[in-house]
């Protein structure tokens, strides 16, 4: 099972690609990995900004849940209603890179 290191880590390596062929500006997880509450079945939910508009989420969700092994969810930062930004900003751990 995949712990909230590793997925960090592979993110990190996944970096020039993120960067380059996606846009990603930041990106990091909320929900149960954040919490610390996943199981093996857990999904992960990722929270992504972009350097500039992007027509292939999808794309990307798929490249991500490949590289990771894990199924998922992938919301764009800007996305979100302005009520739920915070909550879900203040659940969300950042991956530096």
């Amino acid at each position: 099972m995949l712990t909230p290191d590793i997925i960090e880590s592979k993110i990190r390596q996944l970096k020039p690609i993120l960067s380059t062929k996606f846009f990603v500006d930041d990106i990091g997880y909320f929900g149960s990995y954040s919490s610390g509450n996943y199981t093996k079945d857990s999904d992960i939910d990722i929270l992504v900004s972009f350097k500039k508009p992007l027509g292939w989420a999808f794309d990307l969700k798929s490249f991500l849940e490949s590289s990771l092994q894990l199924k998922g969810d992938l919301v764009s930062f800007n996305a979100w209603r302005s009520e739920l930004k915070e909550e879900i900003v203040n659940q969300t751990k950042l991956i530096r890179y």
